[in-house]
């Protein structure tokens, strides 16, 4: 068997992110399937000698066992947090960000004390509050920390197993702490480095070229991350392979020029590759190619060639084996397949070249063929490695993101050859701190890139929008078709028999998802915390008919709405001020630009909203009390609004199809007698005579603790939640067929 680091190291991966996509709660099913295949395998002759199938398959079993583990010991503990209210003593382990009018801190909890007493230590936490605290790095932090119901996937991917929010960050204590560990210079060195960005780039350029650098992604604005993965260009802020390699090579060059030694150069060179994986925040990503860079520096250091292909294999596991939830980080993904491609790539163009790609010895001695030769052969792996990145992140980014950028190449090749540029300028700004020149052009470089990812993002067609249920369908059968190949004996033409194959269905099944979506409403009801939010969408237009949720379910509302190409809002509808079904309006009246806004009660908000509505297109106001029930058109569908002291309802007919969403404290049996029945009840809050409401199934967005008082409906009805971390999506087809399915994002 070749390789066998490669194999165990990429069927670790590829076990785990299945594992993730079917739901822990497949474990077992998938445990059984593996031992069954184990079995046949260990049974046949043929593949016990070539033990490429055994491995895979006793490989798989690990990791299976190992997310078990890792989720029975660390993540399962920490569940009796959620929605719970507790005593927390932490301290600060990580840079804190300002984001929508909040600010978050990752701590380290030494102790999470509940109200029954129960005591859990030593967890990774993220804390938002409305007011900033003066902490230092590794200060210690005393307050009252509230948990929302479930942690989001990609925190887990990043070691946070609880998000939650400070509810009185005033009474919050923080006590200085002198003796700090020696990571707390590594952070200082970072926030004195991003502080040189903010005191020479203007606000947006610094964050960006922090991203670029620093991995402080977080703080790039909404807008230029979504032109980015729209066109393809998201890996570029995120700190991997690509950047350590060339700042490594840079470096290197210049230690060898100065101290004259080579192993002292690379000795030094490796230290410096740790201490930039430290400034960048160790994610995932730059772990991967920190180890990947030190394996290749050491064999360099040893007179060694190490493989690549092994090495990267051997670098996925061990970051696997100490988390296996990071296979869901999506930077991790992103770097791993562009790597692979470009590994890929890179041996096939050396073996080209070594066949026919020298030139003759008479023409060597012509400077303009060495010249022209030379850009021949830069531009030929440019484009070669740039493709091999796009075709390879390409299923990463349909099971993620469910688009494909049709111009990724293009973008790509675009910008590749001035990210070197910009990250050279961007290093010089660090070490002169400034300089006469140095601002403009890095300045220049930046607006170059966003430019590009703005002008080819209106591009017609530049983003095709995928079905979540064409995706897996299509990487499955691809995956199939691969392995039908590796068995077929004629070598010669496998490759490009899969290219075609893999590019004709994946374009004529994006393009009749498109065609028989056209006419399909869905109805999606989000899990954005202590509230509910619920959208319809068709056509790449949306009508919002709630938007409640805790501190941090904007980002998940904002990144479904991103998702499904929704540029602008056919309807917002606030029917009351309260968290939990109007918390997101201003915030999506400011990103989003809406036609017409449903507003109740309008002299019971902030100026700031009514500030907002002088730029939608019609605002109706109205008044619970004198005009309680409004009706209003989503495209040719009939929706319309109760709102009275206690009830909050919506009621709509879609296709023929009958929808109520309920809200708040509620009488059913005061509803008009036509809404007591339909096909789909949406829910959320105290909901009293249930037993008059006859529906076919109901979803429930609320809080798991609240459960109970949804017995009742579920002895007689199909009822579905939304609080175990997935959305609820609901397909309505003109012919009143329907499907309703869970969805799960792992967008980080």
């Amino acid at each position: 068997m070749k390789r066998p680091l490669a194999v165990i190291g990429y069927t670790y991966l590829a076990a785990l992110v299945v594992a993730f996509f079917l739901g822990l709660s497949a474990l077992g099913v998938l445990s059984i399937t593996l031992l069954l295949g184990l079995a046949v395998a260990l049974k046949s002759s043929r593949l016990r000698r070539t033990l490429v199938v055994p491995t895979v398959l006793v490989t798989a079993l690990c990791a299976m066992g190992m997310l078990w583990f890792y989720t029975g010991v660390f993540i399962t503990p920490t569940d009796i947090c959620h929605g719970q209210t507790a005593a927390m003593e932490a301290e600060l382990c990580e840079s804190p960000y300002e984001q929508y009018d909040r600010y978050y801190y990752h701590l380290r909890a030494q102790s999470l004390r509940l109200s029954d007493g129960t005591n859990v230590q030593h967890v990774r936490v993220l804390v938002s509050s409305s007011e900033p605290l003066a902490m230092d790095y590794f200060d210690r932090l005393s307050a009252e920390v509230h948990f929302s119901n479930t942690t989001a996937d990609y925190r887990l991917a990043k070691g946070v197993l609880l998000t939650g929010y400070l509810p009185r960050p005033e009474e919050a204590v923080v006590i200085p702490v002198r003796q700090k560990p020696l990571f707390y210079h590594v952070l200082k060195i970072r926030a004195a480095l991003a502080g040189i960005f903010d005191d020479t780039l203007p606000s947006e350029q610094a964050k960006f070229v922090s991203a670029l650098l620093l991995g402080e992604k977080s703080d790039v604005d909404a807008a230029v991350q979504e032109n980015l993965r729209s066109v393809g260009l998201s890996h570029i802020l995120v700190v991997s392979g690509m950047h350590l390699s060339f700042l490594t090579a840079l470096c290197l060059w210049v230690l060898k020029r100065v101290l004259g030694h080579r192993n002292v150069s690379i000795g030094i060179s490796m230290v410096l590759v740790v201490l930039y994986m430290a400034i960048a925040g160790f994610s995932a990503s730059i772990v991967r190619a920190g180890i990947m860079q030190l394996v290749t520096l050491a064999g360099w250091l040893l007179g060694e060639t190490s493989d690549s292909y092994h090495s990267l294999g051997l670098t996925v596991l061990v970051m696997l084996l100490r988390n296996p939830y990071a296979a869901m980080d999506v930077g991790l993904l992103l770097s791993f397949s562009a790597t692979l491609g470009m590994i890929f790539v890179a041996n096939l163009f050396q073996k080209v070249q070594k066949e026919r790609g020298k030139l003759e010895p008479e023409q060597k001695q012509r400077f303009w063929l060495r010249v022209i030769h030379a850009l021949y052969q830069y531009l030929v792996g440019l484009i070669g490695l740039t493709a091999a990145a796009v075709v390879f992140t390409l299923p990463v980014t349909l099971l993620y993101f469910r688009r494909l950028p049709l111009y990724a190449v293009l973008t790509n090749l675009a910008v590749a050859p001035i990210l070197p540029l910009l990250m050279v300028s961007a290093v010089l700004l660090l070490m002169l701190h400034g300089g006469i020149f140095l601002p403009a052009v890095v300045g220049f470089l930046v607006q170059y890139v966003n430019t590009v990812a703005e002008q080819i993002e209106q591009w017609p067609l530049s983003v095709l929008t995928l079905s979540q249920r064409f995706i897996p369908w299509w990487l499955a059968g691809m995956a199939l078709l691969a392995v039908l190949l590796l068995l077929f004996k004629g070598k010669r033409y496998r490759r490009r028999l899969f290219a075609v194959i893999a590019v004709t269905t994946l374009v004529l099944g994006t393009t009749l998802t498109e065609l028989f979506d056209r006419q399909v409403v869905r109805i999606a009801v989000l899990d954005t915390g202590e509230g509910m939010t619920v959208l319809l969408l068709q056509e790449h237009e949306a009508a919002v008919l709630s938007c409640g949720g805790d501190y941090n379910g904007y980002n998940i509302v904002k990144d479904y709405l991103n998702g499904t190409q929704t540029k602008s809002l056919s309807l917002l509808m606030l029917t009351d001020r309260g968290w939990s079904c109007s918390a997101y309006g201003e915030r999506l009246l400011s990103d989003f630009p809406t036609d017409t806004v449903l507003v109740y009660d309008l002299q019971r908000w902030p100026d700031s909203l009514q500030q907002a509505l002088t730029n939608v297109n019609y605002a109706q106001c109205c008044d619970s009390k004198t005009a309680p029930r409004q009706q209003l058109m989503y495209k040719d569908k009939t929706l319309i609004a109760y709102k009275d002291k206690t009830h909050h309802a919506v009621y709509a007919d879609l296709n023929g199809y009958h929808i109520l969403m309920c809200q708040g404290e509620m009488d059913a049996a005061l509803l008009p007698d036509d809404w007591q029945q339909g096909d789909l009840l949406i829910l959320h809050g105290r909901i009293d005579n249930k037993q008059v409401l006859s529906y076919n199934a109901a979803i429930v967005a609320d809080r798991a603790d609240h459960a109970r008082q949804y017995l009742s409906l579920a002895q007689r009805e199909n009822i579905w939640y939304t609080w175990d971390g997935q959305h609820i999506v609901v397909r309505l087809s003109p012919d009143h067929a329907t499907e309703i399915r869970r969805e799960r994002l792992w967008v980080s």
